[in-house]
């Protein structure tokens, strides 16, 4: 119910316009002190939402700690419109910290790939 609620404001209330069959990432927060498990029965939830009620393609789900709080409880979604461009972005190899794929993409002239070049004007 509250997972629900979540992303109907999230929907509701966003600069974006979405509509049906739009491509998303789905982003679930742990904010510091939600279990393993409830993340995950969370993320479970919010991506059956967003494919069933929604009809929305959700390309990647993310959960995790990505920013937390000093004994703070609960969750945080976040939802992101994709196209091909920025699916490439969003899976590029990074040295970003907290980022599931953290990790250096070294081009063979030992320089870091820049993908920054790509994106449009």
């Amino acid at each position: 119910q509250i997972i629900s609620k979540l992303i109907e404001q999230i929907l509701l209330n966003n600069r974006l316009t979405f509509k049906e069959q739009d491509h998303i990432i789905l982003l679930v927060n742990n904010l510091g002190s939600a279990t393993n498990l409830e993340i995950s029965i969370a993320s479970r939830i919010a991506k059956k939402l967003l494919e069933k009620k929604y009809n929305f393609i959700v390309e990647r789900v993310f959960t995790g700690c990505f920013m937390t709080s000093l004994e703070m409880a609960g969750i945080s979604i976040t939802i992101l419109k994709v196209n091909h461009l920025l699916l490439e972005l969003i899976d590029a190899p990074t040295n970003a910290p907290a980022w599931p794929f953290c990790q250096p993409f070294i081009l063979p002239n030992n320089q870091i790939a820049n993908f920054t070049n790509r994106l449009p004007n």
